[in-house]
Protein backbone atom coordinates (compact mmCIF):
# COMPACT_ATOMS: atom_id res chain seq x y z
CA UNK A 1 0.00 0.00 0.00
CA UNK A 2 2.70 2.18 0.83
CA UNK A 3 4.57 1.72 -2.46
CA UNK A 4 1.24 1.98 -4.20
CA UNK A 5 0.30 5.64 -2.57
CA UNK A 6 4.24 6.84 -3.13
CA UNK A 7 3.64 5.60 -6.89
CA UNK A 8 0.38 7.64 -7.14
CA UNK A 9 2.09 10.72 -5.65
CA UNK A 10 4.86 10.66 -7.60
CA UNK A 11 2.66 10.36 -11.02
CA UNK A 12 0.52 13.38 -9.90
CA UNK A 13 3.54 15.59 -9.14
CA UNK A 14 6.67 14.45 -10.83
CA UNK A 15 4.92 14.27 -14.11
CA UNK A 16 4.14 17.89 -14.33
CA UNK A 17 8.19 18.86 -13.89
CA UNK A 18 9.38 15.52 -16.01
CA UNK A 19 7.55 16.12 -19.03
CA UNK A 20 6.65 19.17 -21.21
CA UNK A 21 3.50 18.01 -21.95
CA UNK A 22 1.33 16.11 -19.61
CA UNK A 23 -2.15 14.15 -20.63
CA UNK A 24 -3.95 12.44 -17.94
CA UNK A 25 -4.55 8.64 -18.38
CA UNK A 26 -6.97 6.55 -16.77
CA UNK A 27 -4.39 3.92 -15.70
CA UNK A 28 -3.53 6.93 -13.51
CA UNK A 29 -6.74 8.15 -12.11
CA UNK A 30 -8.25 6.56 -9.43
CA UNK A 31 -11.59 4.52 -10.09
CA UNK A 32 -14.64 6.24 -8.81
CA UNK A 33 -17.50 3.38 -9.09
CA UNK A 34 -16.45 0.77 -7.29
CA UNK A 35 -19.14 -1.41 -8.27
CA UNK A 36 -18.72 -1.41 -12.01
CA UNK A 37 -15.19 -1.78 -11.26
CA UNK A 38 -16.18 -4.96 -8.87
CA UNK A 39 -18.40 -6.25 -11.50
CA UNK A 40 -15.64 -5.73 -14.28
CA UNK A 41 -12.87 -7.60 -11.87
CA UNK A 42 -15.31 -10.65 -11.69
CA UNK A 43 -16.75 -10.77 -15.53
CA UNK A 44 -12.60 -10.48 -17.02
CA UNK A 45 -9.84 -10.58 -14.70
CA UNK A 46 -11.11 -13.34 -12.65
CA UNK A 47 -12.64 -15.02 -15.52
CA UNK A 48 -9.19 -15.13 -17.38
CA UNK A 49 -7.49 -16.55 -14.16
CA UNK A 50 -9.95 -19.40 -13.57
CA UNK A 51 -9.99 -20.42 -17.51
CA UNK A 52 -6.10 -21.31 -16.65
CA UNK A 53 -4.09 -22.08 -19.92
CA UNK A 54 -7.10 -21.55 -21.57
CA UNK A 55 -6.55 -17.96 -23.87
CA UNK A 56 -10.27 -18.75 -24.95
CA UNK A 57 -12.26 -17.73 -21.52
CA UNK A 58 -15.70 -19.34 -21.33
CA UNK A 59 -18.56 -19.06 -18.71
CA UNK A 60 -18.99 -22.43 -18.41
CA UNK A 61 -15.12 -23.22 -17.18
CA UNK A 62 -15.23 -20.11 -14.82
CA UNK A 63 -17.63 -21.59 -13.56
CA UNK A 64 -16.87 -24.51 -12.59
CA UNK A 65 -13.30 -23.79 -11.56
CA UNK A 66 -14.87 -21.03 -9.60
CA UNK A 67 -17.38 -23.50 -7.89
CA UNK A 68 -14.53 -25.85 -7.25
CA UNK A 69 -11.68 -23.86 -5.53
CA UNK A 70 -14.59 -21.98 -3.91
CA UNK A 71 -15.76 -25.48 -1.84
CA UNK A 72 -13.00 -26.88 -2.30
CA UNK A 73 -10.99 -24.18 -0.08
CA UNK A 74 -13.41 -23.99 2.10
CA UNK A 75 -13.29 -27.50 2.92
CA UNK A 76 -9.48 -27.85 3.31
CA UNK A 77 -9.20 -24.62 5.67
CA UNK A 78 -12.18 -25.86 7.83
CA UNK A 79 -11.21 -29.22 8.45
CA UNK A 80 -7.54 -27.45 9.17
CA UNK A 81 -8.97 -24.72 11.69
CA UNK A 82 -12.38 -25.65 12.60
CA UNK A 83 -12.73 -22.78 14.50
CA UNK A 84 -11.07 -20.06 12.99
CA UNK A 85 -13.36 -19.69 9.39
CA UNK A 86 -11.25 -15.86 9.35
CA UNK A 87 -8.78 -17.76 7.87
CA UNK A 88 -11.20 -18.67 4.78
CA UNK A 89 -12.08 -14.91 4.66
CA UNK A 90 -8.90 -14.41 4.04
CA UNK A 91 -7.89 -16.10 1.66
CA UNK A 92 -10.38 -15.36 -0.37
CA UNK A 93 -10.03 -12.00 0.36
CA UNK A 94 -6.40 -12.53 -1.09
CA UNK A 95 -7.67 -12.54 -4.63
CA UNK A 96 -9.04 -8.93 -5.32
CA UNK A 97 -6.13 -7.74 -3.55
CA UNK A 98 -3.83 -9.71 -5.65
CA UNK A 99 -5.38 -8.05 -8.16
CA UNK A 100 -5.36 -4.72 -6.18
CA UNK A 101 -3.36 -1.97 -8.05
CA UNK A 102 -5.56 -2.60 -11.80
CA UNK A 103 -8.85 -1.84 -9.33
CA UNK A 104 -7.46 1.20 -7.77
CA UNK A 105 -7.70 2.88 -11.32
CA UNK A 106 -10.10 3.86 -13.62
CA UNK A 107 -8.72 1.91 -16.40
CA UNK A 108 -10.65 -1.17 -17.34
CA UNK A 109 -7.21 -3.16 -18.97
CA UNK A 110 -7.27 -7.02 -18.11
CA UNK A 111 -3.93 -7.82 -20.02
CA UNK A 112 -2.76 -10.92 -19.07
CA UNK A 113 0.68 -9.35 -17.88
CA UNK A 114 -1.05 -7.85 -15.31
CA UNK A 115 -2.74 -11.08 -13.91
CA UNK A 116 0.53 -12.92 -12.64
CA UNK A 117 -0.36 -11.93 -8.78
CA UNK A 118 -4.08 -13.21 -9.89
CA UNK A 119 -3.50 -16.27 -11.30
CA UNK A 120 -0.39 -17.43 -9.33
CA UNK A 121 -3.11 -17.65 -6.72
CA UNK A 122 -5.74 -19.36 -8.17
CA UNK A 123 -3.05 -22.01 -9.19
CA UNK A 124 -1.85 -22.13 -5.86
CA UNK A 125 -5.93 -22.83 -4.61
CA UNK A 126 -6.76 -25.15 -7.16
CA UNK A 127 -4.62 -28.16 -5.75
CA UNK A 128 -5.18 -27.13 -2.64
CA UNK A 129 -8.72 -27.52 -3.18
CA UNK A 130 -8.87 -30.73 -5.14
CA UNK A 131 -6.92 -32.27 -2.12
CA UNK A 132 -10.02 -31.21 -0.02
CA UNK A 133 -12.64 -32.65 -2.61
CA UNK A 134 -10.41 -36.02 -2.66
CA UNK A 135 -10.72 -36.51 0.90
CA UNK A 136 -14.19 -35.37 1.20
CA UNK A 137 -14.89 -38.82 -1.67
CA UNK A 138 -11.94 -40.70 0.43
CA UNK A 139 -9.64 -40.84 -2.46
CA UNK A 140 -6.66 -39.03 -1.87
CA UNK A 141 -4.61 -41.72 -3.46
CA UNK A 142 -5.82 -40.46 -6.72
CA UNK A 143 -3.75 -36.96 -6.40
CA UNK A 144 -0.70 -37.48 -7.70
CA UNK A 145 -1.99 -38.91 -11.08
CA UNK A 146 -4.34 -36.29 -11.38
CA UNK A 147 -1.43 -33.98 -10.78
CA UNK A 148 0.75 -35.87 -13.50
CA UNK A 149 -2.79 -35.50 -16.24
CA UNK A 150 -2.76 -31.45 -15.21
CA UNK A 151 1.03 -31.19 -15.33
CA UNK A 152 1.41 -32.59 -18.86
CA UNK A 153 -1.97 -30.96 -20.27
CA UNK A 154 -0.63 -27.66 -19.52
CA UNK A 155 2.80 -28.30 -21.22
CA UNK A 156 0.48 -29.31 -24.46
CA UNK A 157 -1.82 -26.53 -24.61
CA UNK A 158 0.99 -24.39 -23.98
CA UNK A 159 2.74 -25.70 -26.79
CA UNK A 160 -0.23 -25.44 -29.16
CA UNK A 161 -0.93 -21.62 -27.90
CA UNK A 162 2.53 -21.25 -29.03
CA UNK A 163 2.79 -22.80 -32.09
CA UNK A 164 -0.50 -21.09 -33.18
CA UNK A 165 -0.70 -18.11 -31.94
CA UNK A 166 3.17 -16.74 -32.36
CA UNK A 167 4.95 -19.68 -34.58
CA UNK A 168 2.22 -20.14 -37.59
CA UNK A 169 0.89 -16.59 -37.44
CA UNK A 170 4.50 -14.99 -38.06
CA UNK A 171 5.82 -17.39 -40.31
CA UNK A 172 2.85 -16.85 -42.53
CA UNK A 173 3.05 -13.11 -42.20
CA UNK A 174 6.97 -12.85 -42.96
CA UNK A 175 6.06 -14.35 -46.17
CA UNK A 176 3.25 -12.56 -47.13
CA UNK A 177 5.28 -9.66 -46.65
CA UNK A 178 7.86 -11.05 -48.67
CA UNK A 179 5.89 -11.88 -51.53
CA UNK A 180 4.53 -8.27 -51.83
CA UNK A 181 8.10 -6.64 -51.93
CA UNK A 182 9.37 -9.10 -54.31
CA UNK A 183 5.81 -8.43 -56.31
CA UNK A 184 6.78 -4.16 -56.02
CA UNK A 185 10.01 -4.79 -56.69
CA UNK A 186 10.75 -2.33 -59.64
CA UNK A 187 8.84 0.13 -57.49
CA UNK A 188 11.38 0.15 -54.69
CA UNK A 189 14.35 -0.25 -56.82
CA UNK A 190 13.43 3.81 -58.47
CA UNK A 191 12.22 4.68 -55.47
CA UNK A 192 13.17 8.45 -53.54
CA UNK A 193 11.43 8.32 -50.81
CA UNK A 194 9.90 5.07 -49.00
CA UNK A 195 6.58 5.30 -46.87
CA UNK A 196 5.72 1.93 -45.01
CA UNK A 197 1.99 1.65 -44.03
CA UNK A 198 1.24 -0.69 -40.74
CA UNK A 199 -1.37 -3.77 -40.99
CA UNK A 200 -4.13 -3.73 -38.50
CA UNK A 201 -4.71 -5.92 -35.45
CA UNK A 202 -7.96 -6.70 -37.29
CA UNK A 203 -6.17 -8.61 -39.90
CA UNK A 204 -4.51 -11.27 -37.60
CA UNK A 205 -3.46 -14.56 -38.92
CA UNK A 206 -3.82 -16.01 -36.18
CA UNK A 207 -7.54 -18.04 -34.70
CA UNK A 208 -7.59 -15.45 -31.25
CA UNK A 209 -6.85 -12.85 -30.70
CA UNK A 210 -6.77 -11.76 -26.96
CA UNK A 211 -5.53 -8.25 -25.80
CA UNK A 212 -2.60 -7.14 -27.55
CA UNK A 213 -0.77 -10.50 -26.32
CA UNK A 214 -1.96 -13.29 -28.08
CA UNK A 215 -2.79 -12.97 -31.92
CA UNK A 216 -1.36 -9.84 -32.91
CA UNK A 217 0.44 -9.25 -36.01
CA UNK A 218 3.49 -7.99 -35.64
CA UNK A 219 3.63 -5.71 -38.53
CA UNK A 220 0.59 -3.67 -36.50
CA UNK A 221 2.83 -2.21 -34.01
CA UNK A 222 4.51 0.84 -35.54
CA UNK A 223 7.76 0.16 -34.40
CA UNK A 224 8.20 -3.20 -36.17
CA UNK A 225 7.52 -2.55 -40.01
CA UNK A 226 10.69 -1.35 -40.98
CA UNK A 227 12.98 -3.67 -39.59
CA UNK A 228 10.51 -6.07 -40.77
CA UNK A 229 11.30 -4.85 -44.69
CA UNK A 230 14.53 -3.82 -44.18
CA UNK A 231 15.14 -7.82 -43.34
CA UNK A 232 13.46 -9.65 -46.17
CA UNK A 233 14.90 -6.91 -48.57
CA UNK A 234 18.23 -7.09 -47.18
CA UNK A 235 18.17 -11.29 -47.17
CA UNK A 236 17.40 -10.83 -51.05
CA UNK A 237 20.60 -8.67 -51.30
CA UNK A 238 18.71 -5.52 -52.31
CA UNK A 239 20.32 -2.87 -52.82
CA UNK A 240 16.72 -0.61 -51.77
CA UNK A 241 17.20 -2.10 -48.49
CA UNK A 242 19.91 0.97 -47.52
CA UNK A 243 17.16 3.83 -48.27
CA UNK A 244 15.23 2.55 -45.23
CA UNK A 245 17.09 4.90 -42.95
CA UNK A 246 15.09 7.83 -44.13
CA UNK A 247 11.52 5.63 -44.37
CA UNK A 248 9.18 6.44 -42.94
CA UNK A 249 5.84 4.90 -40.73
CA UNK A 250 2.44 6.12 -40.35
CA UNK A 251 -1.12 5.67 -41.79
CA UNK A 252 -1.62 5.72 -45.85
CA UNK A 253 -3.51 9.12 -44.96
CA UNK A 254 -0.35 10.92 -44.36
CA UNK A 255 1.99 9.59 -47.17
CA UNK A 256 4.04 12.09 -48.52
CA UNK A 257 3.13 12.95 -52.35
CA UNK A 258 5.91 11.12 -54.31
CA UNK A 259 6.85 8.67 -51.92
CA UNK A 260 6.64 5.21 -52.56
CA UNK A 261 4.15 3.60 -50.35
CA UNK A 262 4.91 -0.21 -48.28
CA UNK A 263 1.43 -1.33 -47.82
CA UNK A 264 1.71 -3.92 -44.91
CA UNK A 265 -2.14 -3.95 -44.43
CA UNK A 266 -2.36 -4.93 -48.04
CA UNK A 267 0.24 -7.40 -47.68
CA UNK A 268 -1.41 -9.84 -45.13
CA UNK A 269 -4.66 -9.22 -46.52
CA UNK A 270 -3.65 -10.40 -49.63
CA UNK A 271 -3.66 -14.29 -48.30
Amino acid sequence: MAALLADFISTKILTHFVFYHYYTLSRTALATNIVQKLSWFISIPLRDGLNFISITATQIVTIFFGTFIFIGLWLFILRANKSEPRKAMLSFALIPMSYLPNLIVAENWASYRTQSALSSLLILYAPVALVAWLRLFRMPRFAPAIALVALLSSTGVARNNVITEFVNPQTAELELVSRYLKMHTNNLKGAKQIYIVPSHWQETLAPVVRYDEFGMPSSADPWVPKGMVWLLLKSEHEPTASKLSTAKVGPLSAAPKGSTVIDLAQAISSR
